[in-house]
């Protein structure tokens, strides 16, 4: 707005406190100037200072973070240590002597199931133990609610049986330990490694059907998934069967048949089957796949991702 000069100018005062510039021409004529914008350089600004945000965050947690997986049979209890861990993802700057020191036990698995066979859900309970001491007794951890304890968490993943198994020759115990058996299709199949009796190596071929039944043919099905009528099938194999290579027990030498099999529900033992040898089923637990993190970086993430969205 351009007009010539004459008298004062009562409403400058209120023109700049509406960001509005008052001065004059070279002529000497009033001028008004405004400037429009600033909403969208701010946003600019604040999506490219997020991104740096963001990046900052990425790096704390891949130099301070872990990551690492433990099966875990109930009733037993593992320790925060980086030894017990499988799939372990550390960062470069978490040492070993980062990890917290406490201890996990499985008290109680609990799974449902739909109508149609597939899991509802599954829920560990445990009790966290520190320096001997418990800390936490009764807390949960299932699905999407990991449980927090001293920085790290602890997620559900995945679960399924795992009988104890006895093998036997006469009074002596070869083998006494549960067998984390996995899901193969509504059956769950796994394999032992015993040891040896004599010159001949000794392992199982385990498959355990949780509610048996037979089907209009006569052979063997599960009925459901839950362990209404559970039957442990084992095949024994004796032999030079190649058990002293430090490999997983599913992969021992399968050469011909197996000399016996055997079928068990829970609490039973089988006749002898090779000499003196006999298998008994002492019980049926659970096992639960828990995976342990350390995140430290995420809240720096969480942040510069809304400043990337606001931006």
């Amino acid at each position: 707005s351009l007009c010539p000069r004459s008298g004062p100018r009562p409403h400058s005062g209120r023109l700049r406190r509406r960001r509005l510039a008052v001065g004059e021409t070279a002529s000497g004529h009033a001028q008004i100037a405004a400037e429009g914008g600033h909403w969208r350089e701010g946003g600019n600004l604040l999506f490219h200072t997020a991104i740096y945000v963001l990046l900052i965050g990425v790096a704390v947690a891949q130099l301070f973070g872990f990551t690492g997986q433990i099966n875990v049979v109930e009733g037993t209890t593992f320790t925060d240590t980086r030894i017990v861990y499988g799939n372990i993802r550390a960062g470069r700057w978490f040492g070993i002597d980062d990890h917290r020191g406490f201890q996990v036990r499985l008290d109680d698995f609990d799974v449902t199931y739909h109508g149609s066979g597939v899991p509802d859900d599954f829920i560990s309970t445990v009790t966290i133990l520190d320096e001997g001491e418990v800390v936490r007794e009764g807390s949960t951890i299932r699905v999407n609610h990991p449980l927090r304890y001293d920085g790290m968490k602890l997620f559900q993943l995945r679960f399924g049986m795992a009988p104890r198994v006895i093998v036997r020759a006469g009074d002596t115990v070869l083998f006494d330990d549960s067998v984390m058996l996995g899901d193969n299709g509504g059956v769950w199949t796994g394999t032992a490694k015993v040891k040896t009796s004599g010159p001949d190596q000794i392992a199982l071929d385990l498959a355990l059907l949780p509610d048996f039944g037979l089907d209009a043919r006569g052979r063997p099905i599960s009925r459901s998934p839950s362990a209404g009528n559970p039957v442990l099938f084992a095949d024994l194999w004796v032999g030079d069967l190649g058990l002293e290579r430090p490999i997983d027990a599913s992969r021992f030498i399968r050469d011909g048949e197996p000399v016996a099999g055997v079928s068990l529900v829970p609490g039973g033992t089988s006749d002898p089957l090779v000499g003196n040898l006999t298998v008994e089923v002492a019980e049926l637990p659970m096992w639960s796949g828990v995976q342990v993190s350390h995140a430290p970086g995420r809240w720096t993430m969480l942040v510069g991702s809304t400043r990337l969205l606001c931006g």
